[in-house]
């Protein structure tokens, strides 16, 4: 009875020393996403705008997927990308109910946790640059609705869940 011998997967194939060089190729194409993505914030770019550039170079999400203004804006507001932890940016409550921290708890920040993808200056000028358009925009700190943007903004209620305009 002849055994049968198991081909041998793709990874395993190309050994300890590829899978080193794929990690290495990976890890540098993830730092240029992320160096794209916080260079053209701190150049005034706005999320949407940044997220079509990279769909239309072809660069993929973690997922294959397509970027959009949601996925930067993310990417640009996590410390982690610093290599920061804050802890208990969200809780939750006596009713198992999950809910932002907006100082309820303390938070902790562990700094120099993980390996930085990015610096904490480049951090630090895209955060900047979203906070002075909020400023320009009349958008208050921690809300997302604008204020005083258009004649009627934030005066008008919707009758059936109360939601403004």
């Amino acid at each position: 009875m002849a055994s049968k011998r198991r081909q041998p997967s793709s990874l395993a194939s190309i050994g300890t020393i590829g899978i080193i060089l794929l990690g290495i190729i990976a890890s540098r194409f993830i730092t240029y996403k992320f160096g794209f993505i916080y260079a053209k914030r701190d150049e005034g770019m706005g999320t949407e705008r940044i997220a079509k550039q990279l769909n239309e170079e072809g660069i993929p999400t973690k997922r294959n997927g397509n970027w959009t203004g949601t996925m930067i804006h993310g990417i640009i507001k996590n410390e982690k990308y610093t290599g920061d932890v804050l802890l208990q940016k969200t809780f939750t409550d006596k009713n198992f109910d999950r809910k932002v921290n907006q100082g309820e708890l303390d938070q902790y920040l562990i700094e120099n946790h993980h390996e930085a993808i990015t610096s904490h200056e480049e951090f630090d000028s895209a955060n900047q640059m979203f906070e002075y358009q909020e400023s320009q925009k009349n958008v208050a700190i921690g809300s997302r609705k604008y204020l005083n943007r258009y004649p009627f903004s934030g005066r008008i209620k919707c009758a059936e869940c109360g939601d403004i305009f």
